[in-house]
């Protein structure tokens, strides 16, 4: 087994930007506090090193495979809309590709038809994130770019097999893909699959995943409009693209220039007086736009910033109101535990003094 990486730091680069993006939106979902924004963020450090964990189990299991096969370690495959699919485990050899999702998920789990249970107790929970469907997109995103790179092919058949390395129970029922219980299963599946693929076809896809960039989109096009010139004839030429008011009074001023039979023929000796007036009434109207549009922004900015400030003073409320039943709890204790040594040594003191007291029997 060779291991490869890909070569474009601009793939990585761009991934990360996603994933930090993504996790600071379900970290503003999912926290309210700087508790539970600690607690949130141990716990994606916990998942994050679990899955690695899992991915190295399976890795180590997959060298046992001979040179012919190649392995890519969380592989970036560019999509059509410009996001990035990273596979867990890519391995390529004569057998074919497989597009490998690892879950080290604990515990017993069964799916039908890719709807995923996970069991608590007694229970059976539904799980949002079904990996069988999520490695059937991982499957079809390299597909469509596979066959981009190969327009005359080969088309080799990709296999999207889901392991569990750590789950004690998995139960599995018409799924779209082959789901795996340890990575032993996952080595017998490559090892048996039939050859397909020739030394120099493997190399080939091999060397196109290691140089694989991200894919560039086109410019938007310019948008073509009719207007008129200085001397009020109609021209084609090319506008940027304005805001709906800037459009609005566009057309508002070709609909009096239409409706004005003198301004549209330019006999009358006042079209430039009214077409100066019309002009100062336009940009009057544009600065009034300009105008509420900041004080709105401005609006909008200090009510965030109130509320912000409500946040922080409510959470320093509630650690002050945390703070004082805790101070109140100790002294609580405090109290209570000097009474009773209070009490023993009264106690003790009596039983010393009856001793003292106690005459001695008589004969």
């Amino acid at each position: 087994m060779k291991i490869y990486q890909q070569k474009s730091p601009e793939l990585r680069a761009a991934f990360q930007r996603e994933v930090d993006r993504k996790a600071e939106e379900r970290r503003e979902n999912a926290v309210d506090s700087k508790i539970e924004t600690i607690i949130y963020e141990f716990q994606e450090f916990k998942n994050q090193l679990k899955g690695s964990v899992g991915e190295r189990i399976v890795s180590e299991e997959l060298k046992k495979l001979g040179n012919e096969w190649g392995m890519f370690k969380n592989a970036l495959i560019p999509g059509s809309s410009g996001k990035l699919t990273e596979i867990d485990r890519l391995v390529i050899g004569p057998g074919g590709i497989f597009a490998i999702e690892v879950k080290n998920w604990r515990g017993s789990y069964s799916a039908y038809r890719d709807n995923w249970k996970r069991r608590d107790g007694q229970n059976w929970i539904a799980i949002s994130n079904s990996p069988t469907s999520q490695n059937v997109y991982h499957r079809e995103s390299f597909e469509r770019w596979l066959y981009k790179q190969f327009e005359s092919g080969p088309y080799p058949k990709i296999h999207a097999p889901v392991v569990f390395p750590s789950a004690r129970w998995i139960g599995v029922t018409d799924c779209s893909v082959p789901v795996l219980r340890n990575p032993k299963e996952l080595l017998n599946l490559i090892a048996e699959s039939k050859t397909h693929l020739s030394e120099e076809q493997c190399q080939d896809i091999i060397n196109r995943v290691a140089n694989c960039k991200i894919e560039r989109t086109s410019p938007e096009k310019p948008i073509f409009k009719k207007t008129r010139s200085a001397d009020l004839k109609e021209v084609e030429v090319v506008e940027p693209l304005q805001s709906k008011e800037s459009v609005q009074i566009h057309n508002l001023r070709s609909a009096e220039i239409n409706s004005d039979p003198e301004e549209k023929t330019g006999n009358s000796s006042n079209s430039r007086e009214k077409g100066g007036k019309r002009q100062g009434d336009w940009k009057e109207y544009l600065r009034k736009k300009s105008i509420e549009y900041e004080k709105k922004t401005a609006k909008n900015r200090e009510a965030a910033r109130e509320s912000r400030k409500e946040r922080e003073r409510k959470e320093r409320e509630r650690i002050a109101e945390f703070d004082k039943r805790r101070h109140e709890e100790r002294q609580r204790i405090i109290a209570h535990f000097a009474q009773r040594d209070k009490d023993f040594k009264e106690s003790l003191s009596k039983l010393s003094y009856n001793r003292h007291q106690k005459k001695p029997p008589t004969q």
